[in-house]
């Protein structure tokens, strides 16, 4: 078979199965350029999320006394040593959560216990960490939130995008030349291209949920108008 028939053959395959490349993807995403920046971002974002934690605090939302009482009533065992659960927790403390009761009162065990308690496991951690990085997000769909408890997950979420918008531009970056150019750029020309395109970095997650969120003006809307003896029909129209 002559190189031109083996290249023909190798770029059918690519067509047929695009999938394939992210079996490439699995040795830039373990390199020690990934990880440090992994590291770095989830460092940034619990430390804003605990600045954000001290502003709250003392709030009487329903929301912020729950995760108050949540950590009040929950003590795990490290080193031999009592401890309290402190939230958030920071990356290497996330095995904390593992130790949440179900009382019914636990904001944090009502939104994350479920997901957190079995991690016995690569794939248990792995979803611990998703659901860590998420919590804000999930927290807003907390039954009895009031506006300072949606004022705290939508502070701590919009910190979450912004540093993710970061490092996540500057890892993609990398690993997309690296996969299709087989190129490995320096660290800054990395962080510099995603500082330029932070903002759209940035803003890009928020554009599905705006939609969300007109759709669900409209449905108050109609909402209001079926409150009404004849807005019921007008509504249903």
């Amino acid at each position: 078979m002559s190189d031109a028939e083996r290249v023909r053959d190798r770029v059918l395959w690519q067509d047929r199965l695009p999938w394939l490349i992210l079996l490439r993807a699995f040795r830039p995403a373990v390199s020690m350029r990934m990880l440090f920046w992994a590291a770095a971002g989830l460092i940034m974002m619990i430390a804003g999320w605990r600045l954000c934690w001290l502003m709250f605090a003392n709030s009487t939302d329903p929301l912020i006394e729950g995760i108050s009482r949540s950590q009040a009533a929950n003590i795990y065992v490290s080193a031999g040593q009592p401890r309290q659960i402190v939230w958030p927790a920071w990356p290497w403390e996330i095995e904390q959560y593992s130790h949440l009761g179900s009382e019914a009162e636990s904001a944090i065990g009502r939104v994350v216990g479920p997901a957190l308690t079995e991690q016995r496991n690569f794939g248990g951690q792995l979803a611990a960490k998703v659901w860590q990085i998420t919590l804000p997000f999930q927290m807003i769909f907390y039954g009895r939130i009031g506006w300072t408890g949606l004022a705290f997950c939508l502070v701590c979420g919009l910190w979450s995008l912004a540093v993710w918008a970061f490092f996540g531009g500057a890892m993609t970056r990398s690993v997309a030349l690296q996969l299709t150019r087989q190129e490995t750029i320096p660290w800054g020309q990395a962080h510099n291209f995603a500082l330029r395109h932070w903002l759209d970095y940035f803003t890009a997650p928020l554009y599905p949920l705006l939609g969300v969120m007109l759709l669900t003006l409209l449905v108050m809307v109609l909402g209001v108008v079926a409150r009404i003896d004849v807005g019921a029909f007008v509504a249903a129209v």
